[in-house]
C-alpha cells in the first residue's frame, strides 16, 4: 500500500526491516514475494542496480517455493508446436466461413493477444469504455472451451490434427459453447448485444484454434519494446504456472518472448486471421489517434 500510495521511503524502511530482522527465517514463498516488492520499491525510487539484485534474490526464492515440478521445456514445446504444425497447407483446408450460420448468432469475439506486460490492461480499459464492447480481464475461456471439448464432440481436437477434423456442426457447438462460458465466466455481467474483447495475452499460442473456431473473428496484438517487456515480466511476482515460470530468470523470459513472438511472425503472414497490431509506445504518445484506430 505504501508503494501504491509513493510512500516509498516508508515502503523502502518498513520491507529492510523484515528482510534483516527475519527474512532469513520466512518460507521461500512469502520470502520471495518481500524481495520482489523491496524491488519493485527501490525501482521506483531510482535505485536500479540494487532493484536488480533484489529482485533476482526474490525471483530465485520464488523459483524454489512449493511442490510444482513445472519444466521449462514444457511450454516451448507447445509454442513450438503450433508454430511448427500450423503450415500453410493446413491452414488453406480450413473454411474461411462455416456453414449453416445462423443470423441469431452472436458476434464472434475479439481476441486481444500479445505477451505479458505489453500494454494489454491500458488498451482493455480504453475498449471497455466504448459501449459496443465488452472485455474479459484475462479470463480464460477459449482454453476452457477447448479442455471440456472431448466430452462435447468425443474427442480432443487440441492439436492441429484434431481441428482439422471438425465437422462445421462441430464448430458451431463450439461457437455457442464459448459464448455460454463467457457468459457464465463473466460473472455479474450481461453480454447482451455487445461484442466480447477477449483480452488473454498467451491465446497468441492458441490463435490456430481461434482461427479454426471462428474464422470471422478480429485479432488484435499488442506490441512493445521487447526490452520493455522482458524487464517487466521479470520484475513480476507472478503465480506459477508452467509459462509464469519462465520469469523467474531474466534468460529464459527472454528466450520465451522470442519463441512466442517468432511463432507471431509466422502466423501474421501465413494463418489468415483478421489482425491489427498495436504497439504501447504509441498509443501513450498519441492516445486519441492510436486509440481510434484500433
Amino acid at each position: 500500500i505504501d508503494r501504491r500510495e509513493k510512500r516509498l521511503d516508508q515502503a523502502k524502511a518498513r520491507l529492510h526491516a523484515v528482510i534483516e530482522r527475519i527474512g532469513a527465517t520466512l518460507p521461500a514463498d512469502i520470502g520471495g514475494t518481500v524481495r520482489c516488492e523491496y524491488a519493485q520499491v527501490l525501482d521506483a525510487m531510482g535505485e536500479y542496480e540494487l532493484a536488480f539484485k533484489e529482485m533476482v534474490i526474490g525471483q530465485d526464492l520464488l523459483r524454489q517455493a512449493g511442490d510444482d515440478d513445472y519444466d521449462l521445456a514444457t511450454f516451448l514445446n507447445v509454442v513450438e508446436y503450433f508454430r511448427d504444425a500450423t503450415t500453410d497447407a493446413i491452414v488453406q483446408s480450413w473454411p474461411t466461413t462455416i456453414g449453416g450460420e445462423s443470423i441469431d448468432e452472436p458476434e464472434p469475439p475479439i481476441f486481444f493477444v500479445g505477451f505479458p506486460r505489453s500494454g494489454t490492461t491500458l488498451t482493455e480499459a480504453m475498449l471497455g469504455a466504448h459501449p459496443d464492447l465488452i472485455t474479459t480481464d484475462e479470463l480464460p475461456i477459449l482454453e476452457r472451451v477447448i479442455d471440456l471439448v472431448p466430452g462435447m464432440v468425443g474427442r480432443p481436437v487440441g492439436t492441429i490434427e484434431g481441428l482439422c477434423e471438425l465437422s462445421d456442426s462441430e464448430v458451431r457447438s463450439l461457437r455457442r459453447q464459448y459464448h455460454r462460458y463467457a457468459e457464465r465466466m463473466m460473472e455479474g455481467e450481461t453480454i447482451g448485444d455487445r461484442r466480447i474483447v477477449d483480452k488473454y495475452p498467451l491465446n497468441i499460442v492458441r490463435l490456430p484454434m481461434a482461427r479454426r473456431i471462428f474464422p470471422d473473428s478480429k485479432v488484435l496484438v499488442a506490441l512493445r519494446d521487447p526490452r520493455d517487456v522482458c524487464l517487466s515480466c521479470f520484475f513480476q511476482a507472478f503465480t506459477k504456472n508452467v509459462a509464469m515460470i519462465h520469469f523467474h530468470r531474466l534468460d529464459t523470459t527472454a528466450r520465451l518472448y522470442a519463441s512466442v513472438m517468432d511463432m507471431w511472425l509466422k502466423f501474421r503472414d501465413s494463418l489468415g486471421v483478421n489482425y491489427f497490431e498495436t504497439r504501447y509506445e504509441d498509443l501513450v504518445e498519441d492516445t486519441d489517434t492510436q486509440a481510434r484506430k484500433i
